[in-house]
């Protein structure tokens, strides 16, 4: 009885939480369609109802499918109409045994593609009848492969608003500006390179022509399926360039630590090698006949150039040769998975077994394999470099290419050209390498631990994403600005030209003007600033706590200059721009290598940390100390993280970009829609700011090379070292801008929600809030104290909360001394306030801010609209960052004397609805995100410890400089040409024409 019970309840709460989903997955290719059936089995299998719709594009893949666990497929044939316009595409596959593709035909080398998604999405949208039937299933959320966007008009006009866009390859470059993430020709392959990331001048510009060619293509493709979509669903269905950036995430068939390092935006979520089932693999039996075949020799290597292109197409010479290196090698079994029964070509060599079919993730998962010939293609790809395998590619065309040059940059694989396979001297070096030089298969069980042993595993990502996504989504916050922009505003070149024509005009002045007029933690801690040293702390839990007290020097200091409380009181009046920025923080830079220097002289602390023998160190880049401080230990494996959402100075050295153009930096004034003068602003004061850090970090540089060692290298060769970065970030509450992949977002780790829903509140402030129905929690923070503030500002402030006497206010005030305050019996100062715990509590209804990030992460998830007046640094940047959600109006403190601008802003947040609506929607998102901050640290911390560091990750782009990066060196050499031929053209015209003109005088000359 109670087992039935059991079993009802269970069967409703499934039914209750399970999300209704689509996954659209046109058929004209098993690789691509084995990925969507992954992820609808994959969803399956959490408990979710998936329908899997498959249009028929390639009726040779009607029975490759994929689904296991998922049973709802609705397959769509093709009509009598679309059989008789139906492009074989197998036909098309024997020519790229020959072919090489490259910018001057990649379109016409996949028109056969184009033609055949044309024909199958006007195949698919004539039957109304599946239009019904979806429309009938009410999903919560659609997922397709953007390889066509006739299943987004089709989603669209479903009325399906949440949206997944998932890549069976490890991009689509093609889509890159129609979701706002950059396309880093300079040093990531394009889909269709034949290049690795290490190119030059003409091999970028190829790099770049060859996906502007795909580009050119398929959106000719697009532009076709949206006259389709918008014939038999709807004219006014937008245009698939407003449907891409709509999704609400972008699922790619890459791993960081497998690909190639680039920028991403953070809603692109790698889940490469999601197809791979390692347990099933490694669970999974061969028959005898397979044992057999294994156990005839000592090694054993397995062929298979996969499905589309076959080995039956090979040219005779190229099969010849490798028959030639088989031969060679009688102690190598060679399994050859060939298409065909006519194998007479290699009778009389014992060594070789051809099968028409192979079980190829079985045999990679089994130790008698010991290497793998393949040709690259992404699912084999992926297979491999989870089993742990060496291997030698011969790409043939695709992406293959790409994954080629992937692998071997990990020290595994050999790529073989395919116009090589006839050499037999490089064929035969190839094979020879791969089975006994041991470099090959270590480095291939290194990618694989790596792989096997990630913080956060391809399902799981699937799962809770598209569960976040159906309760959340879409996420229109996350569409970066950047991608309204066009090439010039982008990369500042309208900025550029503007100070260009300005130095040109003060040249033109100055000229002719003027002569006519985890684990066992440690917690290291030098003390930079005596007066902070209690409240900087901070920890609760690690014990072994290690305090470095200011020195002497450090002492007499204090004494004798200005106190940092002084300092702050400054930055109430100071407005922070390009032109003061640097000298503004010469205070911070000065006691910053004091406190260096009074850190790095304590050798009894240096021998300390020695004894400890650390696995890693973490460190935040706002000093580079310490820097030299682990790597003098010996310490390897380093993370840094910053109590920033990041910091600018970092960012050039570890091959981030930062996108001026859109992406507000550390110190920015304004929001991501910016000006011509704003966007040059915004990178000129990070320009300075830089310079200031620079020249502090190479007065840390020569201090820990002084008490530690000359052969300590340069910050800058340190901090590219680093595993993996700690932002104090949140992909849900900031600016989307591109990240590396390295970069990991923890913002919100401070806030412990859990911890203050249950704390209780004090009597004293119990009797506090219940005296209003409104109340309104004012603080500015720790550093910038309220009692420096000017007096015309807090007089402002003062009279705004006297005109609302219905609302309580709880002014956090440092001092006692609050007589200017008589009389107003709504406001209550205090000099500390419980503000996480105040800030929870439902009768608090809203917050005045100075837009600390702690205070703003605290606020975000918290539920309470806000006014946020910021007064110096990140601050401003903060409060714009939360003004975007529309929960928090951003005040200037200049405006704080205007009591009729106060009292309008405090009064929409306490009364305006949609205040309170939007920051509980932000709370929502954040308290549910996919996987928690304090998750993040503690796997990827305990990630690094057990398989860092990872130089893979490093952007070979870092090396590159701007010209190269942005492709201007490129630019201008075309320009060059353009602009002589222009001349030779017109000096041509001008030789004719003299010569016309003269022969035309001659005669006219001859006839008078």
């Amino acid at each position: 009885m109670s087992t039935k019970l059991f079993l009802i309840f269970s069967s409703f709460f499934l039914s209750v939480n399970s999300v209704n989903v689509l996954v659209y997955s046109p058929a004209f290719a098993a690789s691509h369609t084995n990925f969507m059936a992954r992820l609808a089995d994959t969803l399956t299998e959490s408990g979710h109802n998936v329908t899997f719709l498959v249009p028929i594009i390639d009726v040779a893949r009607r029975n490759q499918l994929g689904v296991r666990l998922t049973t709802d497929v609705v397959v769509v044939e093709q009509d009598d109409k679309a059989s008789q316009e139906h492009i074989p595409f197998d036909e098309s596959m024997e020519a790229y045994w020959t072919m090489e593709t490259d910018s001057s035909n990649v379109e016409d080398s996949i028109k056969w593609f184009f033609d055949g998604m044309k024909v199958g999405c006007e195949n698919f949208l004539r039957d109304r009848n599946v239009f019904e039937l979806m429309k009938s299933r009410n999903f919560d959320v659609a997922i397709l492969e953007p390889l066509s966007v006739c299943g987004l008009g089709f989603f669209e006009k479903l009325g399906i608003e949440k949206t997944i866009l998932a890549s069976s390859c490890a991009n689509y470059d093609y889509l890159f500006r129609h979701l706002g993430e950059p396309n880093e020709y300079s040093y990531v392959p394009s889909l269709m390179s034949t290049k690795g990331e290490k190119m030059n001048f003409f091999e970028r510009f190829e790099n770049y022509k060859v996906s502007e060619g795909m580009s050119r293509g398929i959106s000719r493709m697009f532009d076709a399926e949206q006259k389709t979509y918008q014939k038999y669903l709807g004219e006014n269905l937008p245009d698939w360039r407003d449907l891409l950036p709509a999704a609400s995430l972008f699922f790619t068939n890459s791993n960081p630590y497998l690909d190639f390092p680039r920028p991403v935006l953070q809603k692109t979520v790698p889940i490469g090698g999601i197809s791979v089932d390692m347990k099933k693999i490694r669970s999974h039996e061969l028959n005898e006949e397979w044992n057999f075949v294994l156990n005839q020799r000592k090694h054993n290597i397995l062929i298979s150039f996969g499905s589309l292109v076959q080995s039956s197409h090979m040219h005779t010479e190229a099969r010849d040769n490798i028959l030639k290196v088989i031969r060679s090698e009688p102690n190598v079994t060679f399994i050859w998975k060939y298409e065909t029964n006519e194998t007479s070509f290699a009778n009389g060599i014992p060594n070789i077994h051809f099968s028409k079919w192979v079980p190829q993730p079985n045999l990679l998962g089994d130790p008698r394999i010991s290497a793998f010939l393949t040709h690259g293609g992404l699912g084999s790809t992926n297979e491999l470099a989870h089993c742990g395998k060496p291997a030698i590619v011969v790409p043939i065309f695709g992406d293959q290419h790409r994954n080629a040059y992937m692998l071997e940059r990990h020290g595994g694989a050999i790529v073989v050209q395919k116009t090589e396979l006839h050499e037999w001297k490089t064929l035969k070096s190839a094979v020879t390498k791969i089975l006994y030089d041991g470099k090959y298969k270590k480095n291939a069980i290194h990618l694989a631990d790596l792989l096997l042993n990630q913080p956060l595993k391809p399902k799981d990502l699937v799962t809770k994403y598209v569960e976040f996504v159906a309760k959340y989504g879409p996420f229109p916050e996350m569409d970066p600005y950047g991608r309204k922009l066009n090439f010039f505003q982008r990369h500042l070149l309208d900025v550029w030209l503007m100070e260009i024509l300005g130095h040109l005009a003060l040249f033109l002045i100055i000229f002719w003007v003027i002569p006519f007029r985890l684990r066992k933690m440690t917690y290291l801690m030098p003390v930079v600033d005596v007066e902070k040293r209690d409240e900087c702390i901070g920890v609760k839990l690690t014990k072994d706590l290690i305090i470095v007290e200011a020195g002497e020097e450090m002492l007499v200091q204090k004494t004798t200059d200005t106190s940092s409380d002084e300092i702050m009181e400054v930055f109430w009046k100071a407005e922070m721009d390009s032109s003061n920025s640097r000298e503004m923080f010469k205070w911070f830079s000065s006691d910053m290598k004091i406190a260096c220097r009074n850190f790095l002289s304590r050798r009894d602390i240096f021998n300390q940390m020695k004894s400890r023998n650390f696995d890693l160190a973490i460190l935040e880049p706002v000093s580079v100390c310490g820097l030299g401080f682990v790597k003098a230990l010996g310490i390897e494996k380093i993370i840094l993280a910053s109590s920033c959402t990041f910091f600018d100075t970092v960012l050039p050295y570890i091959g981030e970009p930062l996108d001026f153009s859109y992406v507000p930096a550390g110190f920015s004034v304004t929001g991501d829609v910016m000006s011509i003068s704003e966007r040059y602003e915004n990178w000129l004061v990070t320009k300075e700011i830089n310079a200031a850090f620079e020249d502090m970090h190479d007065g840390e540089t020569e201090l820990y090379k002084e008490f530690l060692g000359e052969n300590i290298p340069d910050w800058r060769d340190l901090l590219p070292t680093a595993s993996i970065f700690f932002v104090n970030s949140n992909p849900f509450l900031d600016f989307p801008r591109p990240v590396l992949q390295k970069t990991i977002p923890i913002g919100g780790i401070s806030v412990n929600m859990k911890w203050t829903t249950e704390h209780q509140i004090s009597s004293e402030w119990e009797q506090i809030l219940n005296k209003r129905t409104s109340n309104v929690l004012i603080s500015f923070g720790s550093m910038v104290k309220s009692t420096h503030m000017p007096l015309k500002w807090r007089n402002g402030l003062l009279e705004t909360i006297k005109s609302m006497s219905n609302v309580t206010f709880i002014w956090k005030y440092e001092s006692e001394n609050v007589s200017f305050a008589d009389g107003i019996n709504n406001l209550h100062f205090s000099k500390w306030v419980p503000q996480i715990t105040l800030l929870s509590d439902p009768r608090l209804t809203a917050f005045v801010s100075h837009g600390g990030l702690g205070s703003t992460m605290e606020l975000a998830y918290s539920e309470k609209p806000a006014v946020v007046i910021p007064v110096f640094a990140d601050q401003i940047r903060n409060a714009n960052m939360l003004a975007r959600h529309k929960g928090a109006i951003y005040l200037h403190k200049n405006h704080m004397e205007n009591v009729e601008i106060v009292r309008k802003a405090f009064e929409d947040v306490l009364f305006d609805e949609s205040y309170k609506r939007n920051a509980v929607k932000l709370a929502d998102i954040l308290n549910n995100q996919p996987y928690s901050p304090k998750e993040n640290v503690i796997k990827y911390t305990e990630f690094v410890g057990e398989h860092g560091p990872f130089p893979s990750m490093d952007p070979y782009g870092r090396h590159h400089n701007y010209f190269q990066k942005t492709f201007l060196d490129i630019y201008a050499i075309f320009a060059l040409y353009y602009l002589a031929l222009v001349i030779f053209t017109l000096v041509a015209a001008r030789i004719i024409y003299v010569q016309i003109r003269n022969c035309v005088e001659s005669k006219l000359i001859k006839r008078d």
